[in-house]
């Protein structure tokens, strides 16, 4: 009889044994699951990390070199400035003006030559395509009285030189740029466009107009030109540039621990609005001055505006690439050439664009 209900209840306790045994496996794949997910999401977080700001993410924001200063630093002084008439000159009263651009090219007193090569060739150019161009050049003291005086001569007689008083020196160029773009944010409107160049660059002003129409009508779609132009670089890194230990442009690690630096313009010719070199200057006063001019202007100063200003004054991508953008198919060029050869260059190149249709307008040039 016993026998019996042994036989009776066995399928029963085998069914529980089978469920029982089936939802401990099930509990074991769902914690399997569950840590999977928990892996994936921990993964996720590290390697998308939650930073505060572009300070942050480059670890850049307990760097002694970048610690705010306690009070902002002063003006820049000039001894000679440049005469430009911010209205439209008669002579340019017919021609359709879109933009209008200051070119601010970094000079040394001792290169008169290079200075005039440049006002003989595309500096003499006041319009091109649709944009108005002014060019002056950035030059800090000369050695000697004598020297400054000629500085005062050409001045007078050309009327483009903004003279910085400060020592020339070549830590000092990224500080003569600052200083331009102190000057072009009190001279002229936010919708003017503000470029840094070398006085040995040869420009490609068809690329550079066309690039700069293309990101107008783009940046006009976000509902302001001013606000959403980026620095347009002529040279810039891909990525993010390597931290020279050695050589011309050598960093010590004690200095700046990083291997790379942020995304930036190389120094020999980038733009922006007049509106961003303003912030960029304003924000450059309340950190300490970093002798590489494209590092600490387009690198270091950018990410600072970026973190400080997207929101009300500026309508750019939060990351890395945060207000910065290349020129596309560029022909511009460093030429360490003589003047004459320099001249001879840029003239080959006004003659192929007005053979494809450009439109220049130039002025007349005193020959010394």
């Amino acid at each position: 009889m016993r026998f019996l209900r042994i036989l009776i209840a066995l399928p029963v306790l085998l069914t529980v044994t089978a469920v029982i045994g089936l939802y401990g496996g099930l509990l074991k794949i769902k914690s399997s699951f569950d840590s999977l997910a928990m892996n994936i999401q921990n993964a996720g977080t590290m390697h998308s990390p939650n930073y505060k700001n572009l300070f942050e993410m480059y670890d850049l924001t307990d760097l002694a070199m970048l610690k705010p200063l306690k009070a902002p630093k002063g003006d820049f002084e000039f001894l000679l400035t440049p005469n430009i008439t911010v209205e439209v000159p008669d002579y340019l009263f017919e021609k359709d003006i879109v933009l209008s651009i200051i070119v601010a090219i970094k000079s040394d007193y001792r290169r008169s030559k290079e200075r005039q090569a440049i006002r003989e060739s595309w500096g003499g150019m006041r319009y091109f395509n649709g944009m108005r161009i002014h060019v002056v050049f950035v030059i800090a003291l000369a050695g000697t009285k004598k020297e400054n005086r000629a500085m005062k001569a050409e001045s007078i007689k050309f009327e483009d030189i903004l003279q910085v008083s400060m020592k020339e020196t070549y830590r000092g160029i990224g500080l003569k740029v600052l200083a331009a773009m102190q000057w072009a944010g009190s001279y002229f409107g936010d919708d003017w466009l503000y470029f840094s160049g070398d006085d040995d660059i040869l420009p490609d002003f068809g690329v550079l107009v066309s690039n700069i129409n293309t990101l107008r009508q783009q940046s006009l779609k976000s509902g302001s030109f001013q606000k959403s132009f980026p620095i347009h670089c002529a040279f810039r890194h891909v990525g993010e540039p390597k931290v020279h230990r050695a050589g011309k442009w050598v960093v010590s690690p004690s200095e700046y621990p990083g291997k790379h630096y942020p995304a930036m313009c190389l120094g020999g010719f980038y733009g922006m609005t007049v509106k961003l070199a303003k912030a960029i200057y304003n924000a450059s006063r309340h950190y300490p001055y970093f002798r590489h001019e494209d590092v600490f202007i387009t690198g270091f100063m950018r990410l600072a505006v970026c973190d400080s200003h997207l929101e009300n004054e500026f309508h750019f991508s939060n990351d890395k690439f945060c207000a910065i953008s290349s020129i596309r198919n560029s022909h511009f060029k460093h030429l360490n050439v003589l003047p004459d050869e320099y001249k001879n260059r840029w003239f080959k190149r006004e003659k192929e664009m007005r053979y494809n249709g450009a439109d220049i307008v130039k002025c007349n040039i005193t020959f010394i």
